[in-house]
């Protein structure tokens, strides 16, 4: 088996397989794209092996073959979680028409916009203000740990756009692809943060960004500079966090004692 042609042959050539359906930006005729190919494989029967996913190499692509069967299909109300990639595939292959019928359906009965809950809201915000919180004031005793946490934070931000919007996150590739569409600005301060050639400018940009993500479920607090002591805007900050907690924990009817100062 040397190409992907090659691959999808012998796969639509299996009695067991039902359907074929590829998704990402990798078409198996394009044998000199580059990226990984990601391919649905849908058996009408009990799958060969019991795993949900092949990883592998072939002549140097990456190969990421999904296992599933009509009957699981048949089974989900909706598309959820990393499944919900197959309804942005392509069926390639699908003599019996039931998967395509099937995909229609989901299609049908899962919401493109799915409202994030409370706590995964609540989960967010702290996660992206605790990743300030470890940088502030460690930049000029530890350099590599403040950069490490500040990159990392663009890939969850990346995430976090469309999670707070109730959007599904397809990977990285096809996000900057609809940020693009939908929300240049968005793309273009990522695009600024790996521009910005000091770690300060890398901040700003970060608090802006992080600001413009979590808009819709209220933004965040504001971050101190990267300065060695910032220490009294870090305990005002979180004094006026801690009252605006209690003051929720108190309104939800919780009761709760603290321990004495």
């Amino acid at each position: 088996m040397q190409s992907l042609r090659d691959l999808v042959r012998k796969l639509v050539a299996r009695d067991d397989v039902s359907a074929l359906v590829e998704y990402g930006s990798r078409h198996h005729l394009d044998e000199d794209a580059l990226g990984d190919y990601d391919l649905f494989v849908i058996f009408d029967r009990d799958k060969p092996l019991e795993i949900e996913s092949l990883h592998f190499r072939l002549n140097g692509t990456p190969i990421d073959l999904n296992l599933r069967t009509l009957k699981q299909i048949q089974h989900w109300s909706r598309a959820e979680g990393f499944d919900a990639a197959i309804l942005q595939g392509t069926v390639i292959h699908d003599p019996s028409g039931a998967t395509s019928a099937e995909l229609d359906r989901l299609r049908s009965a899962t919401p493109t916009i799915i409202p994030a809950s409370e706590h995964a809201i609540a989960f967010t915000r702290h996660g992206h203000r605790h990743v300030f919180d470890k940088i502030r004031g460690r930049y000029d005793e530890n350099p590599t740990l403040a950069e490490l946490l500040l990159a990392a934070n663009i890939h969850w931000l990346l995430q976090a756009h469309f999670r707070v919007r109730g959007m599904a996150f397809h990977g990285e590739k096809r996000a900057l692809v609809e940020l693009k569409k939908l929300d240049p600005t968005t793309l273009g301060l990522i695009e600024s943060f790996f521009a910005a050639r000091s770690f300060e400018e890398r901040l700003q940009v970060s608090d802006r960004l992080t600001t413009r993500v979590l808009e819709p479920v209220g933004g965040h607090g504001r971050i101190a500079s990267c300065s060695r002591s910032p220490m009294k805007k870090r305990l005002t900050l979180n004094e006026k966090e801690q009252n605006c907690t209690l003051r929720c924990l108190a309104n939800r009817s919780l009761s709760f004692s603290l321990p004495s100062a």
